[in-house]
């Protein structure tokens, strides 16, 4: 699955809400992340929809010049071993 057409589908279905709340919405991928995935893309969708809903709900205030925004940041990170710490 594509990541950047996920989250065009994501921001799509969000908009009505971000515009009714008057708020910005960005999302950023870290250059890591790879933009082809594999996996269940019914279950991501589901998995981003609730972060981009929850951050809806709880948006970030910026300086008074730039409108509240929500912000999907992606990033990669090496996992570590319950065992390891």
């Amino acid at each position: 699955m594509s990541l950047p057409q996920l989250l065009q589908c994501i921001a799509e279905e969000a908009e009505p809400l971000v515009k009714k709340k008057n708020l910005m919405f960005t999302a950023l991928v870290d250059p890591d992340v790879p933009m082809v995935l594999f996996g269940d893309p019914r279950r991501l969708s589901q998995v981003l929809t609730n972060f981009v809903s929850n951050a809806i709900k709880v948006p970030i205030n910026p300086p008074p010049s730039r409108p509240p925004c929500v912000m999907c940041r992606f990033v990669t990170s090496k996992f570590t071993s319950l065992s390891s710490l």
